[in-house]
C-alpha cells in the first residue's frame, strides 16, 4: 500500500436551472473506500481527505446540493478567487465559476447623460466592462446577464473618490441642470473625462452634445 500527501477534494458540478443554477458536491469516483478520519483509499492509495470541514471526515456530508440565484454566482467567484489565493480549497467552485466569470473586466464610471428640454440629467454609474455586464450598487453588484467580473475593491474605490473629489458627483445620484450651469459643467466633464484617459483609466467617454444653442 502506498502513501500520498495529495488531497482529494469533492467534485462540483453545475446545472442550469431556471433564475439560476444548482451546485452539486460529490464524492470523487476515484476513491476506493474511507479507511479512517480523514483518509480515503484509491486504489492502492492512501490520501488524506481534502476540505473536510465542507465534506466531513468521512464523507458523511456529501453529496451537498445548493441552489443560487443569478445574482449569486458573485458568491462563487469570490470563493474560487480565495480558492486560488489560500489553496484550502481549490477545485471546489472552480468549475461553477468558470461559467459565470469574465476574465481581465476592469470597473469604469458609465455616465448616463440626457437632455429633457433645456435641463441635462447626469446619472453617473459604476459599472463593469463595455458595454457594461454589471453595476455596482453601494456593496452589491448587480449582474446583466451571466458574465461575472472579479471584483476590484480597491479601483472602484479610487474611482468613486475621483468623481466625488474632481466633480462632486456619486454612482447612482442624478443631477439636473440648467441653462450656465450645464454648459460650464458639460466643460468641467469633458476636461474630467479627458484627463481620466490620460491616467489611463477605463472610462467610457461620451460626446457631450450640450451647447450654447440648445439651451436659452
Amino acid at each position: 500500500m502506498q502513501v500520498s500527501g495529495e488531497r482529494v477534494l469533492p467534485k462540483a458540478s453545475l446545472d442550469d436551472v431556471r433564475g439560476g443554477f444548482i451546485l452539486t458536491l460529490e464524492r470523487d469516483p476515484s476513491i476506493t473506500e474511507v479507511v479512517a478520519r480523514g483518509v480515503v483509499r484509491c486504489d492502492n492509495t492512501l490520501r488524506p481527505i481534502g476540505q473536510s470541514e465542507t465534506t466531513g471526515e468521512l464523507l458523511e456530508r456529501l453529496p451537498i446540493v445548493r441552489n443560487f440565484s443569478k445574482a449569486d454566482a458573485v458568491d462563487l467567484v469570490t470563493k474560487s478567487s480565495r480558492a486560488r489565493e489560500d489553496d484550502k480549497c481549490h477545485g471546489v467552485y472552480e468549475e461553477a465559476a468558470r461559467r459565470n466569470r469574465t476574465a481581465d473586466v476592469r470597473p469604469r464610471i458609465d455616465m448616463d447623460l440626457a437632455h429633457h428640454g433645456h435641463t441635462l440629467s447626469v446619472l453617473p454609474k459604476l459599472v463593469y466592462g463595455s458595454p457594461p455586464i454589471a453595476r455596482v450598487d453601494g456593496d452589491t453588484l448587480v449582474l446583466f446577464g451571466r458574465e461575472v467580473p472579479a471584483r476590484r475593491h480597491s479601483e472602484e474605490h479610487m474611482l468613486v473618490q475621483k468623481l466625488r473629489d474632481e466633480l462632486n458627483l456619486a454612482p447612482g445620484r442624478r443631477i439636473d441642470l440648467d441653462g450656465a450651469e450645464a454648459i460650464r459643467f458639460a466643460t468641467k466633464l469633458r476636461a474630467w473625462q479627458l484627463r481620466a484617459q490620460r491616467r489611463r483609466v477605463r472610462l467610457h467617454v461620451f460626446p457631450l452634445v450640450c451647447s450654447k444653442r440648445d439651451l436659452p
